[in-house]
Order: structure tokens, then C-alpha cells, then sequence
């Protein structure tokens, strides 16, 4: 998981594998969060690293990408501030995971949203990738399907 720093990729994470919700500012941990489950009838290993959204944090970051099969790219949709910083996390995908399937979560949808469907789609064209909205706080478009 990449984005910005108040995204709600942590909260997203532990959606996704406790399917409980915390409200915690603090990256889980340089160890990735793990989850099985069954796509396809294909037993599927999951292996999700979370990454701090601070630019200080770009270069760790870009390694994650390096050696990842897909990339989950949060943004928070009560804050155009954090729409507007999923550009420099798709050009660092673009250089270091090439051959990442890539996917946008506009998460918090639970709350008063800033940035509009069309932008999203807008980007979404332009970058060809598709995106889902969801709410880790409440499990509204349910993180599986990432």
C-alpha cells in the first residue's frame, strides 16, 4: 500500500486482514501484514507492506516497489491535498514497478468528500487503472476488492 501520509492505509490494512478498524496514525511496522484467501479457486498468499506517505520516506518506498505484483495506491477523499499527491506516487510506480498491477482506493468515504468522481476517473484514464471508493471505518466498498 502507498500514498499519502493521512490516506488511511494502515486502517485499510487491518480492514482488510482483522476486518477491524483503527483509527491509528502509526505505520504497522516494516514487517507485512500477511492474508490468505482463495481468488479463483487459486489458494492466494497475500503479502502487504505498508508504507509511511512522507516524502522523506521516498526512497524506502520505492524499493517496496521494486519486488511488488501490485500496488495499492490510497488517497483520501475528504482531502484534495491528498488526491493531489497520487501523481508523484504513479510516476515512482511507473519507474520502479513496471509490472505491478496497479489500483486506486479512495478511502474515507464515510466522510464529506472533496474531490469528485470525474477527477478520479479522470486520472484513472489518463494513468489507465481502475479505482474503487471505500471506508475502512466502516467497510463500505470492502477492501477484497483490491
Amino acid at each position: 500500500m502507498a500514498g499519502s501520509p493521512t490516506g488511511g492505509k494502515t486502517s485499510l490494512i487491518m480492514r482488510f486482514v482483522d476486518d477491524k478498524f483503527t483509527d491509528s496514525f502509526a505505520t504497522l511496522s516494516k514487517n507485512p501484514a500477511e492474508k490468505s484467501l482463495t481468488v479463483k479457486n487459486v489458494d492466494v498468499a497475500l503479502k502487504i507492506g505498508d508504507t509511511q506517505g512522507e516524502d522523506r520516506m521516498m526512497t524506502m518506498t520505492d524499493s517496496y516497489y521494486k519486488n511488488a505484483a501490485g500496488v495499492v495506491l490510497v488517497f483520501d477523499l475528504s482531502s484534495k491535498d491528498s488526491f493531489n499527491e497520487v501523481s508523484k506516487h504513479m510516476n515512482a510506480m511507473e519507474r520502479y514497478a513496471e509490472n505491478a498491477a496497479i489500483i486506486i482506493a479512495a478511502n474515507k468515504s464515510d466522510l464529506k468528500r472533496e474531490v469528485s468522481a470525474e477527477d478520479i476517473q479522470r486520472l484513472c484514464d489518463t494513468k489507465s487503472v481502475e479505482y474503487l471508493e471505500c471506508s475502512a471505518l466502516n467497510g463500505r466498498g470492502r477492501p477484497e476488492g483490491l
